[in-house]
């Protein structure tokens, strides 16, 4: 009797022994903790390059300087055919560099950034007129031409992070390398003093500074490397400079002129940062 009550209770712990084990197996299982990535940080200095398309609007204006004074300056232009001036648009190729700084406060992004970079963007503008009547025939030429050679910018910058997207409001301090230069040219006979002549030319190269506002959005693909698109628009205000030279029209009546030159544009560009 005993020795059966020995053999089934033999039996019942062989058969849940495989059951026991693998409860004790279950148990000691440790499912993986989720730990929660830590949000980006637009705080920090960073060095960059950026390269995009600047175009510009352009505007020159003579005022034409006469023996007689200003009362005889619209019968001349009415006679001779000189314009007032020129206006146009021009544009080019604009690359550099940047290096600024950011500081985040909960989701506000305030910085201060420089950048500098090179500009081909030329304009020209030209005028030229052939006059004649019973007195005789004269020709007349006038053109201008204009260039900023380089460009650049101090601005501060305030803007909403969502993460690692960053939007941005900037605006400051443009300036700029401003060449500028201007020929007046005519000729022509009169048939009763003979050969007319004028010749006249003046320049400006000038580092002009003015003002500059925009935005942009920017993006950090890891925690060092962003990448950004960016407009600007900037104004480099006017220069002024003396066109002169000579002329034997009217007993030397036409002294020269002035010219000044206004310069605005608009700045598209993309750029990459790294971030220390």
């Amino acid at each position: 009797m005993k020795f059966t009550h020995l053999l089934a209770a033999t039996c019942v712990l062989a058969a849940s022994g495989p059951a026991f084990a693998a409860d004790l197996a279950v148990r000691k299982a440790v499912p993986p903790v989720a730990v929660a990535p830590a949000p980006y940080s637009w705080t920090g200095f960073y060095v960059g390059l950026n390269a995009g398309y600047a175009w510009s609007n352009n505007s020159t204006s003579y005022n034409y300087l006469l023996a007689g004074g200003p009362g005889d300056v619209p019968e001349f232009l009415a006679s001779s055919g000189f314009p007032t001036g020129f206006d146009n648009t021009s544009g080019g190729f604009i690359g550099g560099g940047q290096v600024g700084y950011n500081y985040q406060i909960g989701s506000v992004v305030v910085g201060l950034e420089a950048d500098i970079q090179y500009v081909n963007q030329k304009s020209e503008s030209g005028y030229a007129i052939a006059l004649s009547d019973a007195d005789g025939f004269s020709t007349t030429a006038v053109g201008t031409e204009s260039q900023l050679k380089w460009f650049g910018t101090v601005r501060a910058r305030l803007g909403y992070a969502m993460d690692r997207a960053l939007i941005y409001a900037t605006g400051g301090l443009a300036y700029g390398s401003v060449e500028t230069a201007s020929g007046i040219l005519g000729s022509g006979v009169d048939y009763t003093d003979g050969p007319l002549y004028v010749v006249y030319g003046g320049s400006s190269s000038k580092t002009k500074v003015g003002w500059t506002i925009g935005g942009g959005l920017e993006y950090a693909f890891t925690n060092n490397l962003t990448v950004r698109g960016e407009y600007l628009y900037y104004d480099l205000g006017k220069t002024s400079y003396n066109i002169v030279g000579g002329s034997n029209i009217d007993g030397n009546e036409f002294l020269g002129a002035t010219g000044t030159y206004k310069l605005t544009g608009n700045i598209v560009r993309a750029g990459v940062n790294w971030k220390f």
